[in-house]
């Protein structure tokens, strides 16, 4: 420890400031890190479930929200595929959004997922 209270004077700061100040970016970068999932929205993780074939070949969508699942009806999931195939991304938002509740950025992550997934067919 000698030596970092050497350096902390060599440079004109008090150790306990010094240390404090470590501190509390040590504190910073781990809470931050923890807050925040790898999309850099603090708990805001959404996952697209398996889609389920169901009848006629409409998909089924079910989508993992905050360790809940929400399954959409067969008449909400085909509304969503069939806004998306007619490229109106914003309708299919509009859509999910009417269906579930969920928020806009959330929304949009699912159907962006949706299309990436390929599962608008």
């Amino acid at each position: 420890m000698n030596e970092i209270t050497r350096w902390f004077e060599s440079i004109g700061v008090p150790p306990l400031l010094g240390g404090m100040a470590i501190g509390a970016i040590i504190v910073f970068l781990v809470t931050r890190k923890s807050a925040s999932t790898s999309n850099g929205f603090p708990n805001t993780e959404r996952k697209i479930g398996n889609p389920i074939m169901a009848a006629g070949s409409t998909v089924q969508i079910r989508i993992e929200n905050d360790g809940k699942s929400i399954e959409l009806s067969r008449e909400q999931s085909a509304e969503i595929s069939e806004q998306l195939r007619n490229g109106n991304k914003i309708a299919a938002i509009k859509a999910l959004r009417e269906s579930t509740g969920l928020g806009l950025a959330e929304a949009k992550g699912i159907v962006d997922a949706i299309e990436r997934s390929g599962t608008k067919n």
